[in-house]
C-alpha cells in the first residue's frame, strides 16, 4: 500500500511536467521541398525537433538528440551549431554526406540547405514548406 502511495505521488508530480512542454516549435522544424522542381540534388528534407524541457535524474527527457534530419532516405541525429545552422552527417554505402540547414536571411519563410559529399564542392538550395 505504501509503494502505491509513493507511485501515485510521483505520477502526480511528473505527469503535469511532461504534459506541459514549454518549448516553442522552431521555424526550421517541418517537411520541406526544394523550390526548384527540376533539381538534380536534394529534393526533400525533413527537420524534426524534440522538446527536452524536463530533467529526470539529471538527464534531459525525452532521451536522445533534440534535432533530427531526414534526407537521402535516412533520418539521423543532428545538432544546432553556435552559428544557428542545424548540422548532420549521413553515411550510406561508403559515402559521407554532410548537410547544414538554416532559415534564409534573404528569402523569408524559406530554408537554406547546403549539402555535399567529400568528393564535390557541395551545393546549396532553398526549400519551401511542403
Amino acid at each position: 500500500m505504501k509503494s502505491l502511495t509513493v507511485a501515485a505521488a510521483l505520477a502526480a508530480l511528473l505527469v503535469p511536467a511532461l504534459a506541459g512542454a514549454s518549448c516553442i516549435e522552431p521555424p526550421e522544424a517541418g517537411k520541406w521541398v526544394n523550390v526548384n522542381p527540376a533539381t538534380s540534388g536534394l529534393a526533400r528534407i525533413e527537420i524534426r525537433f524534440v522538446c527536452q524541457d524536463v530533467v529526470i535524474n539529471g538527464k534531459l527527457y525525452p532521451p536522445g538528440a533534440p534535432w533530427y534530419i531526414r534526407a537521402f532516405g535516412v533520418e539521423v541525429a543532428a545538432q544546432r551549431m553556435a552559428s544557428g545552422h542545424i548540422y548532420a552527417t549521413f553515411g550510406q554505402d561508403g559515402v559521407r554526406r554532410t548537410v547544414y540547414a538554416r532559415m534564409s536571411e534573404f528569402r523569408p519563410g524559406q530554408l537554406w540547405v547546403y549539402a555535399w559529399t567529400g568528393a564535390d564542392n557541395g551545393a546549396h538550395a532553398w526549400f519551401k514548406r511542403e
